[in-house]
């Protein structure tokens, strides 16, 4: 692999990301735990060299234990998975190992806002308690969706996005909540704990 010099490129070639593994349905992109970890490693590693794009806070130094998914998307995930047609890929696209070691078991629901490290650390606590193997693949939209091209996984009817295809093939929903309990608050997290419970 060639040596990375720009900071834009930097993301991939930490994550040790050398080709992309094409899944086309969103619906089959889950996240396995060992792939969550190199991200909180990667994000631990880098959070300090990244500052806030926005709100008031705009131009304030990101910390690794308060990093959140709107903080990753900018940069990590957009970086990490951006091609030069600037279409790109999904971040579980560049991480897979084969499109079969990605299919999710479980669909994760929550508002971006909680930091990823405890993000991760819920869903390594589901996987404890449950005895679940270390391949397990959880559904994660901020991961699971090509971040360049959103649009393509959103319609008008939300039985016929991404998300909801996902929910149907998974065995189960997690909620993950942070200390406000944001997601009910969250039309998208309202109308997926509508499906689980209906």
């Amino acid at each position: 692999m060639s040596r990375c010099t720009c900071h834009v490129v930097r993301p991939a070639c930490a994550l040790g990301l050398e080709e992309i593994c094409t899944i086309k349905d969103t619906a089959h992109r889950g996240i396995r735990l060992v792939q969550l970890r190199q991200i909180v490693i990667f994000v631990s590693k880098m959070a300090t060299s990244w500052y806030e794009t926005y709100g008031s806070n705009s131009g304030a130094q990101l910390a690794a234990e308060t990093v959140n998914l709107y903080q990753a998307n900018v940069w990590l995930i957009k970086p990490a998975t951006k091609d030069r047609a600037g279409r790109g890929c999904s971040l579980v696209e560049a991480m897979a190992v084969s499109v079969d070691a990605q299919t999710p078991s479980w669909f994760v629901s929550h508002a971006w806002v909680e930091p990823i490290c405890k993000f991760e650390a819920c869903l390594e606590q589901h996987a404890h308690v449950r005895e679940l193997a270390g391949h397990t693949s959880y559904w994660v939209c901020a991961y699971a969706n090509n971040q360049h091209d959103v649009e393509e996984d959103i319609a008008n009817n939300p039985r016929c996005t991404s998300f909801y295809r996902a929910m149907q093939k998974c065995q189960g929903v997690i909620l993950i909540l942070d200390k406000d309990g944001t997601p009910f608050e969250r039309i998208w997290c309202c109308f997926e704990e509508t499906i689980v419970v209906n």
